[in-house]
């Protein structure tokens, strides 16, 4: 079930920054840089190109918090506060800046890419593996029974960033 609201989630929320972006966009050119629209524009438009880059781009691993991320969405959180308060729109400006912004961020970093590894035992060198069966790259099973009694050498590849 926590992997369906995940799938949901991404979804919502990779679209919702990118409506904001645009948003953002248009607002920028409509007020100025000294709108809230700045704001927005500052909270949501670094995430929108971490996604851009992990589509585009061999991402294997990332920073574990996303610091500087956090970071630049309370930073455009705040713009908004301070800049779009007066503003006819603040109400909006104030869902993609803190809301898309701050808690879309915060929410991917501390629960969507966290790993749920609270079970689960390491396999020290030396020690036998656990009977298992892996697909290969053709889409074969193969069964651990293979490994026993050689030598060999398991590779998990994954990216940090995916839970």
């Amino acid at each position: 079930m926590n992997n369906l609201f995940k799938s949901i989630y991404i979804s919502v929320y990779v679209t919702l920054l990118a409506v904001a972006s645009v948003h953002a966009g248009v607002g920028l050119w409509q007020s100025g840089l000294m709108s809230g629209w700045s704001g927005v524009a500052v909270a949501v438009w670094p995430m929108l190109f971490f996604f851009v880059r992990l589509f585009l781009d061999d991402v294997v691993r990332t920073s574990p918090n996303l610091v500087g991320f956090q970071l630049t969405s309370w930073i455009g959180g705040g713009v908004v506060v301070l800049l779009g308060w007066q503003n006819e729109s603040f109400i909006t400006q104030l869902f993609y800046g803190v809301g898309v912004g701050v808690l879309g961020t915060l929410l991917y970093v501390y629960w969507y890419s966290r790993f749920q590894r609270d079970n689960a035992t390491f396999l020290k060198p030396g020690e036998k593996l656990p009977s298992f069966e892996l697909e290969d790259e053709a889409g074969n099973t193969v069964s651990s029974a293979v490994f026993q009694g050689q030598p060999s050498l398991l590779i998990f590849y994954r990216g940090n960033w995916c839970p």
